[in-house]
């Protein structure tokens, strides 16, 4: 039986590409979901590739949404047991873009340059 998860959280860690032995390549994560004593740590693993370049796009402290199979586990460190989730990354999506590039507006454009000097030869 396969379990389905839909996480929404925070980009704890950044992520990270990386090669199997046999040279193929996946990306990793780390997914903070809540906060406080109701917060849950989600690993996640993108081997397809539109997941992948969706993924490394985004850097810590983005907020996104993350689809996949899901395998959970739990482990005891300190006399307490823990859950241990990972998560297979299928769809990944940005819940707040990150910000594009600023062009420097100082610099006008062919076109704009064009334009200011027809209108210069006309008047």
């Amino acid at each position: 039986m396969t379990l389905h998860l839909l996480a929404t959280g925070t980009l704890f860690k950044g992520p990270e590409q990386r090669f199997s032995k046999s040279g193929k390549t996946f990306s990793t994560a780390i997914l903070k979901c809540g906060s406080g004593d109701e917060t849950s740590w989600v690993k996640l693993v993108a081997f397809d590739q539109t997941a992948q370049s969706e993924l490394l796009r985004l850097t810590a402290g983005d907020t996104i949404a993350v689809q996949g199979a899901v395998k959970i586990s739990t482990y005891e460190k300190d006399g307490t047991a823990r859950v241990n989730i990972d998560l297979i990354a299928a769809a990944i999506t940005a819940l707040r873009q990150p910000k594009k590039p600023r062009v420097d507006a100082a610099e006008p454009s062919s076109k704009t340059q064009a334009r200011f000097a027809r209108e210069a030869a006309g008047a």
